[in-house]
């Protein structure tokens, strides 16, 4: 058996043995692309899958990151046209094998084995970012040119691996913020099919199976289910606030007519008070008026009479000798002796010329 052995070791179809190191390095390469494929925070089976469904799902998270991180530069992308698969498909499928060195690639992969994928975004966004100044003065023609460059290995110009794991762990890339661009890529295809196969996603890169996959959808069901909690929790909240506000537009309405009616009994009574008023007032000019009248009558009353209007000044003014005239007669009559005499009769005062005074106008 040993010289068949040998013989066979000789002979044109000597089989291959691996040694002991050989097979060590193939039982780690086995268990490194079971961690790729099986392992939570990577799970790349499908990304390696006929029709790479899950890289059109990676393709959409990457271009929502570079807007939020870079949006001047996402914008440039979008101007020329650089569909955002370009930037990354190449970076994703090999995981960085073509783009870094040798040895700048042995430390992110330390990184992306405990990290995931954060991490391959992370180090995709650093990298444009180093270069980002650059990329914006160019078209697309001259950016393509430059991406090829780019992704050489080793990379043009080089690459320094302190400054680029820095520059990685800055970029604010979490386990959430992926799985909520996952969901956010499931309703972005439902809606462009639902819509008829119209959109941007749909029409550049067709059904994906990341839609079918039944851990999305479970996801999906559990959101919906959640939305339609929240959402009749809010209706419960919404009609209660309708009832009091119904509630309380009833009660304003009542106090408004309370109020309207109030202000028209108000109004009527003001109306009132200024018809008695201007009867008050009429009253009292028909009585100034009358008084007036009455005065005027007086005075040209005492005028045909030829009546002093001030009887005590013509009692002042009476002439001195009828008051002789009285005391001689007294005289007269003690002389008589006792013989009773009539009561003597007093002249009638004499009239003093008067002049009438100007009847007053009007």
């Amino acid at each position: 058996g040993g010289g068949g052995g040998g013989g066979d070791d000789d002979g044109p179809h000597t089989p291959w043995r691996s040694t002991a190191v050989e097979m060590a390095i193939e039982e780690e390469c086995f268990w490194l692309m079971e961690s790729l494929i099986c392992s939570q925070h990577l799970a790349m089976r499908e990304l390696w899958q006929a029709g790479v469904p899950q890289l059109k799902l990676r393709v959409f998270q990457f271009d929502r990151l570079l807007k939020r991180e870079m949006p001047s530069l996402h914008a440039h992308f979008e101007y020329i046209g650089l569909a955002p698969d370009v930037l990354v498909s190449q970076w994703f499928l090999t995981l960085f094998s073509y783009s870094l060195p040798h040895k700048t690639l042995l430390r992110v992969w330390d990184v992306v084995f405990t990290d995931g994928w954060k991490m391959l975004f992370r180090c995709g966004l650093a990298r444009l970012k180093a270069v980002a100044s650059t990329l914006i003065n160019l078209d697309l023609e001259e950016t393509s040119k430059f991406l090829r460059r780019f992704r050489s290995a080793p990379a043009q110009g080089g690459v320094d691996t302190d400054t680029l794991l820095r520059d990685a762990f800055q970029m604010k890339v979490t386990r959430s913020t992926l799985k909520r661009l996952e969901e956010e890529f499931g309703v972005q295809m439902l809606r462009e099919r639902l819509s008829g196969g119209e959109g941007d996603w749909l029409m550049r890169y067709g059904e994906s199976n990341m839609v079918h996959d039944n851990h999305m959808l479970e996801g999906l069901r559990v959101e919906l289910g959640s939305l339609d909690k929240v959402a009749g929790t809010d209706a419960l909240a919404f009609q209660r606030k309708i009832g009091n506000a119904e509630t309380m537009r009833i009660r304003a309405i009542a106090s408004m007519k309370t109020c309207s009616h109030t202000l028209l009994e108000a109004g009527t009574g003001l109306e009132e008070l200024l018809i008695q008023k201007q009867a008050i007032q009429f009253q009292v000019e028909q009585t100034i008026l009358a008084m007036n009248n009455i005065a005027a009558h007086r005075r040209s009353m005492g005028f045909k009479l030829g009546l002093s209007p001030t009887p005590t000044k013509a009692i002042k003014n009476r002439p001195s000798k009828d008051l002789d005239g009285a005391g001689g007669g007294g005289g007269g009559g003690g002389g008589g002796g006792g013989a009773r005499s009539a009561p003597p009769t007093t002249a009638p005062p004499s009239t003093p010329p008067h002049t009438p005074p100007s009847t007053p106008k009007g």
